[in-house]
């Protein structure tokens, strides 16, 4: 028997049940109000992360949360300038 035989086949997402969200389903989100949302949400995980002594993963969400924050800003002033 070959190794690959050994080793379950995936199942396709059609399989599963999953429905893959169509593209005009959904909702318009501006980029700048996407990266100021996943800027707060990095804020609150890092958080949780800081109160569960998980310090490097903590460390890595608030450099998530600074670029977030910076291309929200960056976003925000190029849509003023238009």
């Amino acid at each position: 028997m070959k190794m690959s035989e050994d080793v379950p086949k995936r199942r396709a997402s059609a399989d599963l049940g999953v429905v893959e969200p169509k593209p005009e389903a959904a909702p318009a989100i501006r980029p700048e109000s996407a990266a100021a949302y996943i800027a707060d949400m990095a804020t609150e995980l890092a958080g949780l992360a800081r109160a569960s002594r998980l310090d490097i993963l903590a460390y890595l969400l608030d450099i998530a949360q600074l670029e977030a924050a910076n291309v929200s800003r960056r976003l925000a002033r190029q849509t003023l300038a238009r």
